[in-house]
């Protein structure tokens, strides 16, 4: 949505490289592991977000990065994002935030320019008022340009077997670089603290973020009526478990359901995009396999990775999902929300990008 933003309003968008931690030492620590403090931008995406060009003929000026930005730009001048919001309603959509940061960035004659505090929050992010900027965005070069890097790609390529039928080989072309892969249905099944992140969700009463409610995806949820005093009731907090959360059981019924659609005829192949543990994956393709035939079933854990890719892995994941025949997301999270944003900007919504419900 940056990257937008600076893209109409002709400016470079300036950008990090993928920070956990911005201390000396270039290693972070998650849990029990060693992880990379930074990870650079050109080994997760390419294209205009990345410092990419734009399409030929289009005189927007490329993203920079921000180590650059800072040495021809000693001397910034600070745009108060909360102060152009009091000029707005609480209602805001996202096109009109879009249009009031257009029309300031244009009347600056300031060349170098930063904007303190967020643009687009968490919360116009979860709502539909970001809706009116969709078909724009999903038009724009920083989306139908958007490229993943050749490091993502090379997991995709080396594990090809997982996901295509026999002879079906691993191309793209220019103006369609990640074909779909007919017959495979990829899912996204969150883990880990989503257990404890879906009841906050339930008892905050939010629904599917932005990018999961774009129009032409046919899946919606619904928010249930609260009970006396406010209280969710049994029927709510089931519903947000069987959206959120899903048991092995409701995972197995929704993928019956949606096998069983017009879209879901030809589906032979599953891929489980998950941070689920090991054992628990093992059991789900077990339970598919006990619901249904399946030709080949693979999961984030079966990925043959090298030492530069397992970082990037859930870019991969992503990738998976982009051109997967049939998506079945989780839509209260953002992965998945990247995943149908990319898809819908290749008219892969109705039937075919799907959610747990």
């Amino acid at each position: 949505m940056d990257g937008y933003l600076a893209y109409v309003s002709k400016r470079s968008l300036v950008f990090n490289n993928y920070t956990w931690n911005t201390g000396p030492i270039p290693y972070s620590h998650w849990k029990t592991n060693i992880i990379p403090s930074r990870i650079p931008m050109s080994a997760l995406i390419e294209g205009p977000l990345a410092g990419g060009p734009f399409p030929q003929g289009d005189d927007a000026p490329r993203a920079v990065m921000k180590d650059y930005f800072d040495q021809v730009c000693p001397k910034t001048l600070a745009l108060d994002h909360r102060a152009l919001l009091s000029r707005l309603p609480p209602d805001y959509t996202g096109g009109a935030l879009v249009d009031a940061w257009v029309e300031l960035l244009s009347s600056t004659s300031e060349r170098c320019v930063e904007i303190t505090k967020v643009v687009f929050n968490i919360r116009l992010m979860g709502s539909e008022r970001l809706l009116d900027v969709m078909p724009d965005l999903l038009k724009s070069p920083i989306v139908t340009k958007f490229r993943w890097s050749p490091l993502v790609e090379g997991i995709l390529h080396q594990n090809f077997e997982h996901f295509a039928p026999d002879g079906l080989p691993y191309t793209s072309a220019d103006n369609n670089p990640y074909p779909t892969i007919e017959g495979l249905l990829v899912m996204h099944i969150r883990r880990g603290d989503f257990e404890k992140h879906c009841k906050h969700l339930a008892e905050v009463n939010t629904t599917f973020t932005a990018f999961n409610q774009i129009q032409g995806i046919t899946d919606r949820f619904a928010v249930l009526p609260r009970g006396p005093k406010g209280h969710l009731t049994n029927e709510g907090a089931r519903a947000y478990q069987k959206a959120c959360y899903p048991t092995m059981q409701d995972i197995v019924r929704r993928v019956g359901e949606i096998r069983a659609s017009e879209s879901g005829k030809k589906l032979r192949r599953i891929y489980i995009m998950t941070n689920g543990k090991r054992e628990w994956v093992v059991k789900l393709k077990e339970a598919f396999l006990a619901a249904d035939h399946w030709d080949d079933i693979a999961s984030s854990r079966d990925l043959e990775l090298n030492d530069e890719q397992r970082y990037v892995a859930q870019a991969a994941d992503m990738l998976i999902g982009q051109r997967a025949d049939v998506f079945i997301g989780n839509g209260f999270s953002s992965l998945t929300a990247n995943v149908a944003m990319l898809r819908m900007a290749r008219n892969l919504g109705g039937d075919r990008t799907r959610y747990w419900l």
